[in-house]
């Protein structure tokens, strides 16, 4: 019986806990951006061509697909739907849907949909030498307090970059 007890209080406690984590993300800003950039050896033009269209963007993204399943990875499909968005694909399912909302030769805004986030994905497209400056932000108004930890404790830059790096391939 004394079991029972400990138990329950230790059950009880746990959840508490978890509430109280819960709620103090609700503590965290809304309001999330991320950004970083990376020089690339393309042009204006090209990188421009590669990151402002569905077309662009599946091109893009094929080769490091490719280079990910020789990692190791799942297969992602990058999947045209229609002239202003792009689906990413992985196992039957859609992982992200890139719809495109502001393409200049200067700066491409696409609005990313997680599922159970959006955010808006900006590159800044700028000449740097023989090649470019391609500076990548994140924004996004995250309302589920469980998201603002994630958001807090993981950092997707390295992905930012890699991508970026997948221009060149």
């Amino acid at each position: 019986m004394v079991w029972v007890k400990r138990g329950g209080l230790g059950c009880g406690g746990l959840i508490a806990l978890f509430v109280l984590f819960v709620l103090s993300g609700f503590l965290l800003p809304r309001e999330l951006q991320l950004s970083t950039q990376r020089e690339v050896s393309l042009g204006p033009d090209a990188v421009f061509a590669k990151v402002s269209s569905p077309a662009g963007v599946q091109a893009w993204w094929a080769p490091i697909a490719d280079k990910a399943v020789q990692d190791g990875y799942p297969r992602m499909d990058v999947v045209p739907l229609d002239a202003q968005q792009v689906a990413f694909e992985a196992g039957g399912y859609r992982m992200e849907t890139w719809t495109l909302k502001q393409a200049e030769p200067t700066e491409v805004v696409w609005d990313v949909d997680f599922g159970m986030l959006v955010v808006e994905r900006t590159l800044v497209i700028e000449p740097s030498g023989a090649g470019s400056k391609l500076t990548w932000t994140e924004t996004a108004d995250v309302g589920n307090p469980l998201l603002r930890w994630m958001a807090r404790v993981s950092d997707p830059t390295p992905n930012f970059q890699d991508a970026m790096a997948g221009l060149e391939l």
